[in-house]
């Protein structure tokens, strides 16, 4: 599924992204992708995000084959060579009810 996201700033620009079956059912329970990271900045952000309250979940970056239909997202070249390395940091207030 393709899905269109607006960054606010001096220019607003749209872009699109793939978003996977994980992440659509993340997004439907409250989480918020924020990006991409691995160390030292992942536990750095991680600890960040939960000081000013919000919960954290790092998810592995998911298969290559769900990502085939994304190949227009940009170059995967570092994230080929070692996936385990990196996590999508992901967040939500905390406190957020999953729905039923």
């Amino acid at each position: 599924m393709w899905n269109a996201v607006v960054f606010a700033g001096e220019v607003e620009r749209s872009i699109l992204f793939c978003m996977t079956k994980r992440e659509e059912e993340l997004t439907g329970q409250g989480w918020e992708k924020r990006f991409l990271a691995d160390e030292p900045r992942l536990s750095e952000m991680k600890e960040l995000y939960e000081s000013i309250g919000f919960e954290v979940l790092l998810e592995p970056l998911p298969p290559k084959e769900e990502l085939a239909s994304c190949a227009e997202s940009g170059c995967t070249a570092c994230l080929d060579m070692d996936p385990a390395r990196y996590r999508t940091i992901y967040t939500r207030a905390r406190g957020t009810p999953n729905p039923s």
